[in-house]
């Protein structure tokens, strides 16, 4: 479900994988959550529109936090 997409930077969580791709020709940036075992997509959120912007993230217990142009966690 990532093809065609870049995937960067990865953080790991309980149970789930997180990425942020970026969809250069879309101009769109998601988090994506894959499931640790299979690595299948379980959840997508649209969080910018810009993908020249650099992002950190962090996973801790169940939840995951976001830095870009400002400071977002997500509960899982």
């Amino acid at each position: 479900s990532l093809v065609g997409l870049l995937a960067d930077p990865i953080t790991v969580g309980t149970s789930v994988v997180w990425t942020v791709i970026k969809d250069y020709d879309g101009g769109r940036v998601y988090l994506s959550g894959l499931e640790a075992g299979s690595g299948l997509e379980q959840i997508r959120l649209e969080i910018g529109d810009d993908p020249s912007v650099l992002y950190q993230i962090a996973a801790r217990g169940q939840r995951v936090y976001l830095m870009g142009e400002s400071l977002r966690a997500y509960g899982y």
